[in-house]
């Protein structure tokens, strides 16, 4: 009617049914159908047939406006039944579920903790043989880690993994100084032989594609054989590190490798006929300072180191092997000449 007020027009209710224009029972639903939006009440209402819920839908006109609302009654004890007998049912298949669940969740898991028994023993015993390897590696290495560190409170798997920490950490530990052993001379600190080997391979392939640029220098010591034999070995040894420390000083490349006894090798990256030349004049400035003597308490040696160079000819030598043995012969040279002029220290 225009004000919030509604009238039947037809009640097909076949007992007592409304009369045309009889007003009916205002609710929200009934006044959102007015408006075009078919809606249904949330709380049951009472007029003189009864306590209700109903449901409203507009009816629209050719124009699109609403020109009645079809109105359907549901009494709302019958409803209400029918909702707490479902509401009922939904509770037992809760009940059931729960029941079933639980049961499949308790086979499941019987399951799973056999399982995790098994598992936690074998864990417990790698434990053992983690704590077993690691105290081994401790004890060889000397870390300043303790291992009672790792035995702190905690579960078995945050003890599981502080050992396994442990030991990678000392297996890596032994891999950088295995690596380190294997290229490195132990008593100079110089690249070893597998080291030049290493370093042979590498400019021989920079030969072969045609980028190669270098020199090699060749070192011996003079008088080492006498002073192991008049000293002994340690002084030896002592002469040995003196003439390494006076190369690392003079030569101006970390490719300075220790190959023999009292043999070396420098490589220089660059190449010329006096790529050299400074370094050796540093070498005897060096040799120069200590008098060309090597003194250890009341031991005293001559010391003096023979050396020879030369440099890599692009067009005529096919690897490095050839450009050393240049570099050899001019050791040899100069170490023959250095015993005709000290002829009372001559090799024996």
């Amino acid at each position: 009617m225009g004000d919030k007020t509604f009238t039947f027009t037809i009640d097909p209710e076949p007992d007592d049914p409304g009369e045309f224009g009889e007003p009916i029972m205002y609710t929200d639903a009934l006044y959102a159908a007015s408006l075009g939006t078919p809606s249904v009440d949330k709380e049951a209402y009472e007029d003189r047939w009864g306590c209700f819920y109903s449901a409203y839908s507009p009816v629209f006109n050719s124009a699109g406006k609403v020109a009645g609302i079809i109105g359907v009654d549901v009494d709302a004890d019958w409803f209400d039944e029918q909702l707490r007998h479902h509401l009922y049912l939904i509770c037992i298949a809760c009940v059931f579920s729960l029941i079933a669940g639980g049961f499949i969740v308790f086979i499941i898991t019987e399951r799973l903790r056999k399982r995790f028994a098994f598992l936690n023993s074998e864990m417990n015993r790698l434990a053992g043989d983690v704590e077993d390897l690691a105290t081994e590696l401790h004890f060889v290495s000397g870390t300043k880690q303790v291992l009672e560190e790792l035995t702190s409170p905690g579960d078995d798997f945050a003890l599981l993994e502080s050992k396994l920490k442990f030991l990678r950490d000392e297996l890596q530990y032994y891999i950088t100084e295995a690596h380190s052993m294997s290229y490195t001379d132990s008593l100079t600190g110089l690249g070893n032989r597998n080291a030049y080997t290493k370093t042979i391979k590498r400019i021989n392939t920079q030969i072969e594609v045609g980028v190669a640029d270098f020199s090699v220098a060749v070192f011996d010591i003079n008088g080492l054989k006498q002073a192991n034999d008049k000293f002994g070995h340690e002084f030896g040894d002592l002469m040995i590190k003196t003439i390494s420390d006076i190369l690392k000083a003079s030569l101006n490349t970390n490719m300075i490798y220790r190959i023999g006894g009292d043999e070396f090798v420098a490589i220089l990256g660059t190449s010329g006929e006096h790529a050299f030349d400074h370094a050796f004049d540093s070498i005897k400035q060096k040799l120069d300072e200590k008098d060309n003597v090597l003194t250890d308490g009341e031991k005293q040696t001559p010391l003096a180191v023979s050396k020879g160079a030369a440099t890599f000819i692009k067009d005529s030598d096919s690897d490095i092997n050839a450009v050393f043995h240049r570099a050899d012969e001019a050791m040899y040279a100069d170490k023959a000449a250095w015993y005709v002029k000290h002829g009372d220290r001559r090799r024996k």
